[in-house]
């Protein structure tokens, strides 16, 4: 960011209207203070006159009530007009996020780390709508209400008017100047912070790995090392703001001394009245309130302008293309036509992969790990896209389908299930936002979870806890299937859920996921073998290779790389019955 025109370009018509009342509205209230302050003089004046009129007086007390009258009226409609704006600017941006983050591949997702995300979302929106809302209105409001008062005075006396801002250039160059070391010093604090916020997250998450393997304080090392260097850039950057700081006010009381000086030598050589001379000392500190508060400013501008570099770094981050027409396919198979893909340059990678999914069919990809298995369902949802050729539903490319319109005909299900800390039945509606409490039920009978929640205490209406520790693993992805069920969604995508599940759990979910795939375009990734041996067809993958496809009986006669898995798995069985 540049300048602040980089921030206000980010806002909407009606936020910059209503920042401009703000600011107006503090102008007044700061013109308001100033006109008390010279109502005051001008009546002490007339009691001090030859001429005294007791009327007169009257006519400034009536004045002086009338002005902090209107100032406390002004003083209430700012700060109401910048909370309101602050409030509404910061729903804007967050909302903006939500539907953002919904839009980029899910290469953001791995190359950003948490921490930074949520402070990028939290500490840094805030700061810009301190900023825009707070810091900007009352910034420009000071200089107007300074530069009202500086020519009023310049009038009275243009001499002292010069006193009266005769360092102001050398106390501007050196805060200028102190904000250009400050902003580099802030921007390594702001990262020492990010890392730091970053490992407490992890520290936290991984708190059950840290007390089983307490004899190893990597871990922890590496934590208390990103206190310690936030620590001493957090010192580095205050150090450099205390000496700007410092200079700055040193030539601001300089300049008043200045003015004190010139202002005494006019008044002994009788070229102007101890009354423009008490003026000038009253309203020269009214004046250079404004430059006081810049200590302020030149803090949140320095924050403000780091903060927004984040918040633009991920708003302006490149999402998936908008559509001008948008294709619907009338059938759901899938047809991986010639596709290839690499995360990064020499990195895993898929070459020229072909083959289809037939509409209401079931196709298991099955591999050793790392061999593709995800990576294909990803690029089917395009959570990446494809580098080279095409995937068609319905013999349309998916890049011709509205993005959210796609991932509408999606069911996925997940092997780490995502529930939120809110009811079970709410955890089932995510599936369909106005379901009824009746398909809600229907959706829990049919994968199998009905049963168990209803012998809870308060059944459906029962809170599901922070990381869902309340629930077994069984049960959490019993909840996201009843979830796929709401949906409805031609097209089911499973990362086999059963590799780490007791038996009893384990035939229940593969009735769930059986009641759920009914009648859908299937795609299966498959760890226990056993459970894809009816699919229509089984695809094996190796370093992002289709080495082998067809069905079950058909693959095992090959004796290839499924005979050994399936063999492989036998074996542990037998080897499991034995022991």
């Amino acid at each position: 960011m540049k300048s602040f025109s980089d921030i206000f370009k980010m806002l909407n018509k009606y936020e910059r209207k209503q920042l401009v009342l703000t600011t107006l509205a503090w102008t007044l209230w700061s013109v308001f203070g100033v006109l008390t302050i010279v109502l005051i003089l001008l009546m002490g004046q007339e009691i001090a006159s030859d001429n005294f009129a007791r009327t007169n007086v009257y006519y400034y007390w009536g004045a002086i009530i009338a002005t902090f009258i209107l100032k406390g009226v002004a003083f209430a409609y700012a700060h109401s007009k910048a909370h309101f704006t602050g409030y509404a600017l910061m729903m804007r941006i967050r909302n903006e996020f939500i539907d953002k983050m919904k839009m980029f591949s899910l290469g953001f997702f791995t190359k950003e780390r948490l921490g930074n995300i949520s402070t990028i979302i939290h500490h840094d929106v805030g700061k810009i709508e301190i900023l825009t809302s707070h810091i900007w209105t009352k910034l420009v409001s000071d200089v107007l209400t300074a530069l009202i008062i500086g020519i009023a005075l310049f009038i009275l006396d243009w001499r002292m008017g010069l006193a009266l801002i005769s360092l102001l250039p050398v106390a501007f160059f050196s805060l200028w100047y102190g904000g250009i070391k400050g902003e580099k010093t802030h921007k390594e604090n702001r990262e020492n912070m990010a890392d730091m916020v970053s490992s407490f997250v992890e520290y936290v998450k991984g708190i059950p790995v840290i007390k089983v393997f307490s004899e190893n304080p990597t871990i922890t090392n590496q934590l208390q090392e990103r206190i310690g260097k936030f620590r001493k850039s957090s010192k580095s950057a205050a150090v450099v703001a205390s000496k700007t700081i410092g200079s700055y006010f040193l030539f601001l009381e300089l300049c008043f001394g200045v003015l004190v000086a010139i202002g005494a030598y006019l008044v002994l050589g009788n070229e102007v009245s101890i009354y423009v001379f008490a003026i000038f000392i009253i309203l020269g500190k009214e004046f250079y309130k404004p430059f006081l508060n810049a200590e302020t400013y030149l803090v949140f501008y320095i924050t403000a302008k780091d903060s927004f570099g984040r918040v633009a770094s991920v708003l302006q981050h490149p999402t998936m293309q908008a559509l001008t027409t948008s294709k619907t396919p009338t059938s759901y198979d899938i047809c991986f036509k010639n596709v290839s893909f690499e995360y990064e340059e020499n990195a895993f990678n898929i070459v020229d992969t072909s083959f289809k999914c037939r509409e209401g069919t079931i196709t298991a990809f099955v591999g050793s790990s790392g061999a593709g298995k995800t990576t294909i369902t990803n690029l089917i949802a395009r959570f990446w896209d494809v580098c080279e050729g095409s995937i068609m539903i319905g013999g349309i490319d998916i890049r011709d389908i509205e993005y959210d319109e796609l991932l509408s005909m999606m069911g996925i299900v997940m092997q780490n299930v995502i529930l939120f800390n809110d009811t079970i039945a709410e955890n089932i509606k995510v599936g369909k936002k106005n379901a009824t409490k009746q398909e809600i039920e229907k959706a829990a009978k049919e994968a199998m979870i009905h049963d168990f929640i209803i012998s809870l205490p308060q059944g459906y209406d029962t809170l599901i806890s922070e990381d869902a520790v309340n629930l077994s693993g069984g049960q959490k992805q019993r909840i996201s299937i009843a979830r796929m069920m709401l949906k409805d969604a031609p097209i089911i995508i499973l990362d086999e859920m059963t590799s780490a599940i007791d038996p009893i759990n384990e035939r229940k979910i593969q009735k769930a996921m059986n009641n759920l795939i009914k009648g859908r375009t299937t795609l299966v990734i498959a760890h226990h073998l056993h459970t894809i041996r009816y699919a229509n067809q089984i695809i094996v993958l190796d370093e992002g290779r289709i080495v082998e496809k067809g069905k079950h009986d058909s693959l095992l006669k090959l004796d290839g790389i499924y005979k050994k898995l399936w063999d492989s798995q036998m074996q542990a069985k037998e080897w499991e019955i034995a022991r």
